[in-house]
């Protein structure tokens, strides 16, 4: 039996946005984002009673990968200060880093990893005044980003400016 232990990680962002007002209460935002995403992650066995694998040992993934993203949405303020979005971040990925160990032995790269990866997103935004805001993304992690039939990686992460 193999239970997987994940550990995320969302590294930093650089970037901009614009918004523009499609109506006194409902604005739609676009934003152009250099980032890094991936994680940890582990594979480890579980023995089975009467089991007859004497060893087995432990997979460990350490994914990083580099995107461009550009998340889209639409916002509602619900009150001057306060907005909700929905949105939907276009990610390209520019690189992976993948690192495997098992059997003691690093392997590196990871094949079949998609190029382009779409992550629907909710969010929140407060703004203190004008020049001065804080925005919140969660990015649900609902398709794999490879396409091999090995291990399926998944990233769903937070993003916060």
């Amino acid at each position: 039996m193999l239970k997987r232990n994940l550990d995320p990680k969302s590294f930093f962002y650089a970037g901009g946005l614009v918004e523009y007002p499609l109506s006194p209460k409902v604005a739609l935002q676009g934003e152009l984002l250099y980032t890094q995403i991936g994680g940890k992650m582990s594979k480890e066995a579980v023995p089975i009673p009467d089991s007859r694998v004497i060893n087995f040992e432990n997979t460990r993934y350490n994914l990083r990968f580099s995107q461009i993203q550009v998340p889209v949405s639409i916002k509602y303020s619900i009150i001057p200060q306060f907005s909700a979005s929905v949105g939907m971040n276009i990610a390209f990925n520019l690189s992976s880093k993948v690192k495997t160990t098992f059997l003691g032995t690093d392997l590196y790269d990871y094949e079949g990893i998609k190029t382009l990866n779409l992550y629907p997103f909710l969010g929140a935004e407060y703004k203190f005044n004008k020049k001065f805001f804080v925005d919140a993304q969660y990015n649900f992690n609902f398709t794999k980003i490879n396409t091999a039939n090995g291990l399926p990686v998944k990233a769903g992460f937070l993003q916060t400016v």
